[in-house]
């Protein structure tokens, strides 16, 4: 189908009305032809080789052949994207029915484009102008007989088989990207849509991934939501991590100390004295007394020690 989306758009490149309109010499019908097979030859490959790896990474060796076989490529998408939920129930075969209304799509397309192109090619068509409220308009007919009828039907076909393959598509690359992209697969859902022709770099972009299961992966982010918004954003606990001062919450939490008594070394009233070193009380601690306190214990000239007369080594 990617052959024919490039086909149709290039293909009002060589119509003989863009001479008279815009004054722009025609594209040459060959031309027309090997820029739309060299674009798809290119987008296959990537999207060729992208499904191959994914294949290979699955243990699904048997189904290769399908990623370097067109149509068939898209059924292998719905593979590799396994069951999709819709609603409450989940269906498997969506890869299935795209890859038919996209044989049907590109059926309509043929049976449109290609007459138009030979009659084109052939000069079989006549250029016709008229005038209505003072505007020019150009107008071409196809001189090939019932073909145009068939272009004709041809075309509302398409358009109703395009509306299916939308939706078929659309599912269809829910479940896939859901399986490699899961974070960002909507606005992937709606660039291939819009863009078909990008769906084969993306299947590479994504090749060396590993397959996910969505709602696994759904029900871990909820979870950690609900931490979030449970703890706040820097966990249980708190900005600072766990520590010693958090196993004892203090007066006001669970296990409070008794009433006078201070769990970090302190005086009275359960909070240390922070200018304990300056204070005359002798059970405050002090920069001598404890090299575990002074927190400048290394570069000060007295040692935690007594000396042979019974009197501490700091100076008195």
């Amino acid at each position: 189908m990617e052959f024919f989306i490039v086909f149709r758009a290039i293909i009002n490149l060589s119509n003989p009305i863009v001479e008279l309109a815009y004054g722009i010499k025609p594209l040459a019908m060959y031309w027309v032809y090997i820029i739309s097979a060299v674009v798809f030859a290119a987008v296959y490959v990537f999207k060729a080789i992208g499904l191959s790896v994914m294949v290979k990474k699955r243990g699904m060796q048997k189904k290769m052949w399908a990623a370097f076989v067109p149509f068939a490529s898209t059924w292998l998408m719905g593979e590799l994207a396994g069951p999709v939920r819709v609603g409450k129930s989940k269906f498997a075969y969506f890869g299935l029915l795209a890859m038919l209304t996209e044989i049907f799509l590109t059926a309509c397309y043929a049976l449109q484009y290609i007459p138009m192109a030979y009659a084109i090619s052939q000069g079989m068509y006549v250029v016709n102008t008229f005038e209505e409220n003072n505007t020019q308009y150009v107008a071409i007919d196809y001189l090939i007989g019932n073909w145009n009828t068939v272009m004709n039907a041809a075309s509302i076909a398409a358009y109703i088989f395009w509306i299916f393959n939308i939706l078929c598509c659309a599912f269809l690359y829910m479940g896939f990207f859901r399986a490699y992209a899961p974070a960002s697969y909507v606005w992937l859902i709606i660039v291939c849509i819009v863009f078909p022709m990008l769906t084969g770099i993306f299947v590479f972009a994504f090749r060396n991934r590993n397959f996910i299961d969505y709602e696994k992966y759904m029900q871990a982010r909820m979870e950690q939501m609900r931490r979030a918004q449970q703890y706040g954003p820097y966990g249980p606990y708190g900005p600072y991590g766990p520590g010693p001062y958090r196993q004892n919450p203090g007066p006001y939490g669970q296990n409070p100390p008794p009433y006078g008594q201070n769990p970090n070394g302190g005086g009275q009233g359960g909070a240390p004295d922070p200018f304990g070193e300056f204070s005359s009380n002798p059970s405050a601690p002090s920069a001598g007394a404890s090299g575990q306190n002074d927190p400048f214990g290394e570069f000060s000239e007295g040692k935690d020690k007594n000396d042979g007369n019974g009197q501490d080594g700091s100076a008195s």
